[in-house]
């Protein structure tokens, strides 16, 4: 864990100096390392099934059930949802493909492991 604290580090110094793909290239890397990956060249088809895999998460949960979710003790998925965060405006602006995929991976990921 200390590793990706690190890279957490890194990954916001990057954004700092504006080095984007650098941070975003971290991000991805750590994240891979924590076993969330995504796509390299992603398609429309991906998006799709990432949109339909999380609609299906949220099916027949109401507002109380989410806002009830269980908070959030695995340290090294909450590392991740950190890291997922700093990359969502990078992605916005220098990989608009990736940034629904992002989205969805934070959405799922609170929905399996607690909110934080």
């Amino acid at each position: 864990m200390d590793k990706v604290k690190v890279y957490e580090i890194k990954i916001q110094a990057c954004i700092a100096q504006t080095k984007l793909q650098e941070a975003l290239r971290i991000g991805l890397s750590v994240l891979e390392l924590i076993g969330i990956s995504f796509p390299t060249n992603i398609t429309p088809l991906d998006i799709q099934e990432y949109l339909q895999k999380t609609q299906s998460n949220l099916r027949g949960k109401n507002i109380s059930e989410l806002i009830n979710l269980p908070l959030l003790q695995d340290t090294e998925k909450s590392a991740a949802l950190r890291i997922l965060s700093s990359l969502v405006p990078i992605a916005f602006v220098s990989k608009p493909e990736l940034f629904p995929l992002i989205i969805c991976g934070q959405i799922n990921l609170s929905l399996q492991s607690g909110i934080s």
